[in-house]
Order: C-alpha cells, then structure tokens, then sequence
C-alpha cells in the first residue's frame, strides 16, 4: 500500500508527485485574490509556479480543473 505525506496544504505522495487538496485550493484561491492583475488579464507578480506574466484565465483554468465544483463555486457563484 502507498504511503501519503499529508499536510493541510497538500498530499505528496511516495513518487514525489503533489497532490493539491480542496482545502489548499480555496486558500490559494484566496491568495490568487491579493495578487495583482493588469487590464488585460496578466498577473504582475508570481503566483505559486506561475510565473509574472500569466494570464489569470490560464491559473483560472487550472483551479477550473482541480476543484470540485470549479471556479464558479470557488467564486460562489453556483447558489
């Protein structure tokens, strides 16, 4: 049986991968929050492994993927 390495962020798992928890998502969705954004969509600090540079709607698509519910619950907007 495999063993975890779980932590309140992430799970990493014996092969090194990491496995994001939905807890660690909304935090760091919360933290997507206070970083800066340019009229067009572009992050103006890093953000986790992205990069300076990034298209919020590519780190959006990404948190779309990994969350139950997507971003529209991260938004809360599935009432």
């Amino acid at each position: 049986m495999a063993e975890f390495v779980q932590s309140k962020m992430k799970v990493i798992k014996p092969d090194g991968a990491i496995l994001v928890t939905p807890e660690s998502l909304e935090t760091f969705w919360s933290e997507l929050g206070d970083i800066p954004v340019n009229d067009d969509g572009i992050i103006q600090e890093s953000f986790l492994w992205w990069s300076k540079g990034t298209d919020r709607e590519d780190i959006w698509h990404w948190f779309d993927e990994k969350y139950p519910g997507g971003v529209i619950k991260l938004m809360g907007l599935n009432d």
